[in-house]
């Protein structure tokens, strides 16, 4: 029960949203939320509640309240659910989504049943610090993988791995970890992996993108 929890301790923490853009994160067409729909039995009516409060007459500082609340604890609740009809197997290729905010990092950890659906497996988010949020773009990004991997790696390690991310960090740490000790570590520790890099625009990564910015 506790490594179930850890799988989605992130999601049930999550916080609820202040603005139309962090709605549209949650439960737009490429929310996270919407990304698991297939998962969510009547996601639409659930979710009707909320995506309300991205009509054209609503202010974008938005008012939550209690009947907000709980369509978002039943949605937290339903994607939580269906972690637990997933277990990890163990050795099969898998995919990580991953994103870096001005604040936090977050990511997904994706495998695919026999007929090629996605199924959610695991998701993890961590606040930067005070230090870690004065580093660039890129260099947040590349943290953002490292940490995916740390935080996956009983899942994933000897499976080969599709990370998903907005930027190329691979590129950018074979270039700049001669510079710098602490990008030299991440760079070796990601020969451990069998890791095949695509990228996803930041628009069509809104899983993890979610999950670094109200995690």
């Amino acid at each position: 029960m506790v490594l179930i929890r850890k799988k989605v301790q992130c999601v049930e923490e999550m916080k609820p949203p202040t603005t139309k853009k962090e709605v549209r994160q949650l439960l737009g067409f490429l929310g996270f939320f919407s990304y698991f729909r297939i998962y969510i039995h009547d996601f639409a009516a659930i979710a009707h509640t909320i995506t309300e409060l991205t009509k054209k007459d609503v202010p974008n500082q938005i008012t939550w309240t209690s009947d907000h609340q709980q369509a978002l604890n039943k949605l937290k609740a339903c994607l939580c659910n269906a972690t637990k009809l997933h277990v990890v197997e163990y050795g099969k290729p898998c995919r990580i989504l991953v994103d870096a905010s001005g604040i936090a990092v977050g990511c997904c950890l994706i495998q695919w049943d026999e007929k090629g659906i996605e199924k959610p497996i695991a998701f993890a988010s961590s606040k930067l610090t005070a230090t870690q949020t004065k580093r660039s773009t890129i260099e947040c990004e590349a943290y953002a993988v490292m940490f995916a991997l740390r935080k996956f790696c009983n899942f994933v390690f000897g499976a080969r791995i599709h990370i998903f991310s907005d930027h190329n960090p691979l590129l950018y740490l074979k270039e700049s970890a001669p510079k710098s000790a602490k990008l030299t570590r991440w760079a070796l520790g990601l020969q451990g992996f069998d890791i095949i890099w695509s990228y996803r625009p930041g628009s069509k990564n809104q899983a993890a993108d979610c999950l670094s910015r109200l995690g």
